[in-house]
């Protein structure tokens, strides 16, 4: 083999190592651009699937939310009937209190229904009118028995008649009853307390400590009491 040849061999041998490295040289670009490529890729569907998870925790709280808001409004719709429920309760309780305690009135009423007589006629009255009648008779025994002690003790004259606390018949007057009506069961007991103060006597009434007081048997007879 001349010089000639081996000199187009080693060059052939040089451009073919060239050649060999240039295209390894290709290769490995071609593979770190796929590299890359794949890893762009891979880091954006990354980010979407951290997007997608953001977004189904975003709707899943939101949906908790509705839950927790609707449950709320219902506990208290619940809460507002309940109270409803428990007020007209208790009306219907006061009302029903009410009617019983009317019906007990009306009752008490009936039960406590008195007549009294006056220049023999009756009147119809309750257990209040009688109390009053009974204290217009003490009242009157009592300024009775006091005005005849004074006109005995100065020399008067013996006769309530002209007397003006007896005349008049209202010491202690309640409106409950009828002035006239007071009047005359007060001028009762006044009539029979001056004669007991004038006579200095107890016929009519009797002394307890210091206040002389009506007989319940005198107050009974002028009142005349009939219960119906």
């Amino acid at each position: 083999m001349n010089l000639q040849s081996i000199k187009k061999i080693g060059l052939t041998a040089v451009f073919g190592g060239a050649l060999l490295v240039g295209l390894g040289t290709e290769v490995d670009g071609q593979r770190r651009g796929n590299d890359r490529d794949r890893h762009d890729r891979g880091d954006y569907h990354d980010r979407n699937d951290r997007g997608r998870n953001n977004s189904d925790r975003e709707r899943q709280r939101a949906i908790q939310q509705r839950q927790i808001a609707q449950q709320r409004a219902i506990r208290q719709r619940q809460a507002a009937q309940q109270r409803a429920i428990m007020q007209r309760q208790a009306a219907q309780r006061q009302r029903q209190i009410a009617h019983q305690r009317a019906i007990q009135q009306r009752q008490m009423a009936q039960q406590n229904r008195y007549r009294v007589n006056r220049g023999g006629r009756y009147y119809e009255t309750s257990q209040r009118g009688v109390d009053i009648l009974r204290q217009a008779v003490q009242q009157g025994y009592q300024q009775g028995y006091e005005q005849a002690m004074n006109d005995r003790r100065y020399g008067r004259g013996g006769s309530y008649q002209g007397n003006n606390v007896y005349r008049s018949g209202n010491y202690g007057y309640d409106s409950y009853v009828d002035r006239g009506q007071y009047q005359h069961y007060f001028q009762q007991g006044f009539e029979r307390g001056y004669s007991d103060g004038y006579n200095e006597q107890q016929r009519y009434g009797q002394r307890q400590g210091n206040t002389m007081n009506i007989l319940g048997t005198i107050l009974s007879g002028i009142l005349n009491l009939q219960r119906f």
